[in-house]
């Protein structure tokens, strides 16, 4: 158990919550769930406070309709200024590193046998959680597209320090009909859009080629990307619930092309 106390000048201490504390988390969606140990501590005021400490990763869990790109992409959104924000939280900020355990559990429905070895940092505040560092994928297998595949290497890394913002690397080996086809896969994960600001620099930069924005296009942005860019490649969001690894949803496809078309 920990232990608050709070005196009379509005100082905050708490002990450390406990030794090695077990926590299984849920995503609100139920896409995705993690258990790990944790020591955590919270020091300050009720106006400002940090929350420190380190979280040991032992198992993470994604079930079959979960696309984890579409998990990212979400908590990768724009960065939010609150104009006011009331309560302890609106003082905290964290310092907390993340690690994964030696054995961790990787599961998914799309993966077999997958090693990660991480090290991150959890900074910024409860309203704009930043995670800093790198995830390692050392070995493992991966369905994609029909074709199993072998991770030759992976990583997942976090560098940007003003929201959650991940990049992925990852090299991909198979064979197929006798001949070993290696697929490399790299940038911001599937479904994120584009900075408007970069697609006009890359089109001013060049004015006389063709311009496709090939990531993030949906329905309510397609407008404003095609003032600038020449095309488009999309994907995610014409699947089932936008959902990367579902089928294509013809509602969907119907409602977006209706789109487009009234900006011809």
């Amino acid at each position: 158990m920990g232990i608050t106390t709070i005196d009379p000048a509005g100082s905050v201490e708490s002990a450390r919550a406990s030794s090695r504390k077990r926590a299984r988390h849920s995503s609100p969606s139920g896409g995705a769930s993690t258990s790990s140990n944790a020591e955590l501590s919270l020091r300050g005021t009720s106006q400002r406070s940090t929350l420190s400490g380190l979280i040991v990763v032992t198992r993470t869990g994604f079930n079959p309709r979960t696309d984890l790109s579409s998990i990212l992409g979400k908590a990768a959104g724009p960065v939010h200024t609150p104009s006011a924000r009331v309560g302890p939280l609106s003082g905290m900020h964290f310092d907390v590193r993340i690690e994964t355990a030696p054995n961790i559990s990787f599961e998914t429905s799309l993966t077999q046998d997958i090693q990660v070895e991480g090290n991150l940092r959890l900074q910024g505040t409860p309203y704009n959680p930043v995670l800093l560092g790198r995830l390692n994928i050392t070995q493992g297998e991966v369905n994609f597209l029909g074709n199993k595949y072998t991770i030759n290497q992976g990583s997942l890394s976090f560098s940007n320090p003003v929201k959650l913002d991940p990049v992925l690397n990852v090299d991909l080996e198979t064979r197929v009909q006798g001949i070993d086809v290696i697929l490399t896969v790299s940038g911001p994960l599937t479904g994120q859009p584009a900075d408007n600001s970069d697609l006009k620099k890359v089109r001013d930069a060049v004015s006389d080629v063709p311009l496709f924005a090939n990531t993030g296009v949906n329905i309510d942005n397609v407008k404003d990307v095609l003032a600038i860019a020449d095309g488009i490649v999309i994907g995610t969001h014409l699947k089932v619930d936008g959902n990367t690894w579902n089928k294509v949803d013809g509602a969907r496809v119907k409602r977006f092309m209706d789109a487009v078309e009234r900006l011809r």
